[in-house]
């Protein structure tokens, strides 16, 4: 994994068809070839890919992954936006992203009850199209900072991690049998982090696809000193783009979410039709 990660990074400055990049990609072939065929033939595996028999685990799992992608994308780029392109202090740009952190404080322990209540799929959907309002409505960052135009979306976003997190969550460890309980959670905070690391990576790769490399390194530190306001406003555009690149995420989780909520309303009617 730290080579797809060193892949991903550097593979823009280096170039993409480059010996060192090509390189990294076979040992991360190989890694991942040989660490399945481990898996596949010991009796207690870290990985137990039987579980992928299980299609709602499975798919559970690919919801979990474009969620995480998504959704910790969106601090690293606001962070670029309100300290690299627009020079607010540290402590200007922590009060504005406190908005996405504060909400769940109160929708987190809300979320789970939420999801008993309506049932997880139903609240898992409805929170991903939230989501997709959210980060569509953080596409549109401009020059000149708008305070509401930043804190509205965070707010709604912080909801809507509430609600969708939790019945996620709930899918996702309830669809194995009881017995696997303790490996589908192992699996399940793995492809977590998994889903926290690329989303970083992919945002800095997607905003240095229109600003070298360099300038984006001094945007996150918020070192950057732009002479050339030209440069300031590709750093801006990117962003957006950045915003509407990682919606594909979350439509692909909600994609996904509809399905299972589809499957588990079939599940439910032979269910009710034979009580009556």
């Amino acid at each position: 994994m730290t080579a797809l990660m060193i892949v991903l990074s550097e593979g823009q400055s280096w170039g993409w068809m480059s010996a060192p990049v090509l390189i990294l990609f076979g040992i991360v072939i190989i890694m991942w070839g040989a660490f399945l065929a481990i898996e596949l033939h010991i009796q207690y595996p870290l990985f137990n890919l039987r579980l992928f028999l299980y299609l709602k685990y499975s798919i559970g799992l690919g919801i979990t992954l474009c969620y995480c992608i998504a959704y910790f994308s969106i601090t690293l780029l606001l962070c670029i936006y309100l300290q690299g392109a627009l020079h607010l202090k540290i402590m200007d740009a922590s009060l504005l992203m406190i908005s996405l952190s504060v909400p769940q404080l109160i929708m987190g322990p809300l979320g789970g009850k939420l999801a008993d209540h309506f049932g997880a799929t139903r609240m898992m959907v409805t929170g991903l199209i939230f989501l997709i309002l959210g980060m569509f409505a953080l596409g549109h960052l401009g020059s000149q900072l708008n305070k509401l135009f930043v804190v509205i979306p965070l707010v709604v976003m912080s909801v809507s991690n509430g609600i969708a997190w939790p019945s996620i969550a709930k899918t996702v460890l309830s669809s194995v049998p009881q017995e696997q309980a303790g490996s589908a959670s192992g699996m399940f905070y793995t492809l977590y982090n998994l889903g926290r690391a690329l989303s970083q990576t992919l945002a800095i790769l997607v905003i240095e696809i229109s600003v070298p490399p360099a300038i984006v390194t001094k945007s996150i530190v918020g070192m950057a000193d732009f002479a050339n306001l030209q440069v300031n406003e590709d750093l801006i555009r990117s962003i957006d783009f950045g915003f509407y690149f990682f919606i594909i995420f979350f439509a692909v989780a909600f994609l996904l979410g509809l399905f299972l909520f589809y499957q588990h309303q079939k599940e439910i009617v032979p269910r009710f039709s034979s009580k009556n």
